[in-house]
């Protein structure tokens, strides 16, 4: 199951829930104030693992060297 990550619109707290794969935000609170006003955030493991964005952040990152 991935973890799916939340901001809450009252409190603009950003917490993380493990859900199941195509799972909405109803029933979701935040845990600080308990509102129900969250919105699912774009989460950069998962943006990355698309396609594009996933290629030109692994390219920007500098190689690992020296392992014997």
């Amino acid at each position: 199951m991935p973890i799916y990550e939340y901001t809450c619109h009252d409190c603009s707290r950003t917490f993380a829930r493990l859900q199941k794969i195509g799972a909405d935000s109803n029933g979701i609170t935040c845990p600080t104030c308990q509102s129900n006003k969250v919105e699912r955030q774009v989460s950069t493991f998962s943006g990355g693992a698309a396609g594009d964005l996933g290629s030109s952040v692994a390219s920007s990152a500098p190689a690992c060297t020296g392992f014997t």
